[in-house]
């Protein structure tokens, strides 16, 4: 008697990405339950640019606090795009950044436990007694939490504004509400033109934006940071926006982060600076997904009016509160 031969159905990916999200959910739950003395953790990153390399940093911060482990800070050695003659980049801006700032070293806590166990992912930690663990990242635990991150932006501000910035120029207007827009259009994109800002996008999201904060008796400055050629980007240039391209790299991104009205890019670096950011911060989708406080752009470039409004009212320290009537 011949067998029936059952035909298994293909598992598709979206089933599988939730098996993945479902299993490593229960990883990180018994991690956060297990007790450990001084089991530590440090994320290097690759030898990226410095947007992923400092979001690497962030994301280990972030596992490390909510797992109940140590965070231990390697500093930035190597950089991408490091201009020439300029050996001493990474280290300027370990300096400037000032995200190790009371954290032990990498190199203090591998004196005392031996060299860090390397693994790919923060679902293969194993949180065991004097342990000392390194991975690129830990996007894998702040992708599925990304609120999370809300327990640690005060502290990561903190760092930040608490290290040296001398020398460096803030574009910022006292007394009016200063967004800051973050085009992706560089030489860093090679073939992943999907991550490229769209000017038409940018200036519809620019002019809602605009016409917000005005609409709530307000008076803004948009100012535009990128590289390239400012004639190239017309739609922008009719809305009166202040350009600034291709300038020092340490300029632009302490104006990203210090902006009341931060507007990112797909890009590393505008999510590094988002993080670190008091203001308000409209998110354009990308493959890391937003905080809960942020707003995120629709795909035409408009926003919901009714949140934005909420949101500039809400704003802290960035004072876009106070310059609202």
């Amino acid at each position: 008697m011949a067998r029936t031969m059952i035909q298994k159905k293909p598992v598709s990916k979206n089933l599988r990405w939730w098996k993945e999200r479902g299993l490593s959910r229960l990883i990180f739950l018994k991690q956060r339950w297990q007790g450990a003395d001084r089991c530590c953790v440090t994320c290097p990153g690759n030898n990226d640019g410095l947007g992923a390399q400092v979001q690497a940093r962030l994301s280990g911060m972030l596992y490390a606090h909510c797992q109940g482990m140590t965070y231990v800070h390697t500093p930035l050695t190597s950089l991408d795009f490091t201009p020439d003659n300029a050996s001493d980049w990474p280290a300027k801006w370990e300096r400037f950044l000032g995200l190790g700032t009371g954290s032990p070293s990498a190199q203090e806590v591998a004196g005392q436990l031996g060299d860090p166990r390397r693994v790919s992912n923060p679902t293969q930690i194993q949180k065991i007694n004097n342990s000392f663990w390194s991975l690129p990242n830990c996007h894998a635990y702040a992708d599925l939490y990304p609120d999370h991150y809300e327990r640690l932006t005060a502290q990561f501000a903190a760092r930040y504004h608490a290290a040296p910035k001398a020398g460096c120029v803030s574009h910022y207007t006292p007394g009016v509400v200063n967004v800051a827009v973050h085009l992706r259009r560089g030489k860093d994109l090679g073939h992943k033109l999907f991550l490229l800002s769209h000017e038409e996008y940018s200036a519809a999201l620019t002019r809602t934006l605009r016409d917000a904060v005005h609409a709530m008796g307000a008076r803004c400055v948009i100012r535009v940071f990128s590289d390239g050629d400012e004639a190239e980007l017309g739609a922008l240039q009719q809305l009166g926006v202040e350009f600034h391209m291709n300038e020092d790299l340490f300029s632009t991104f302490h104006s990203l982060v210090n902006a009341d009205v931060l507007v990112m890019a797909k890009s590393a670096l505008s999510y590094a600076a988002a993080l670190l950011s008091c203001g308000l911060v409209i998110y354009e989708p990308m493959h890391h997904p937003p905080l809960p406080k942020w707003v995120t752009a629709k795909a035409d470039g408009s926003l919901d009016r009714n949140r934005l409004a909420m949101r500039l009212r809400m704003s802290g320290p960035g004072a876009v509160a106070g310059k609202l009537e």
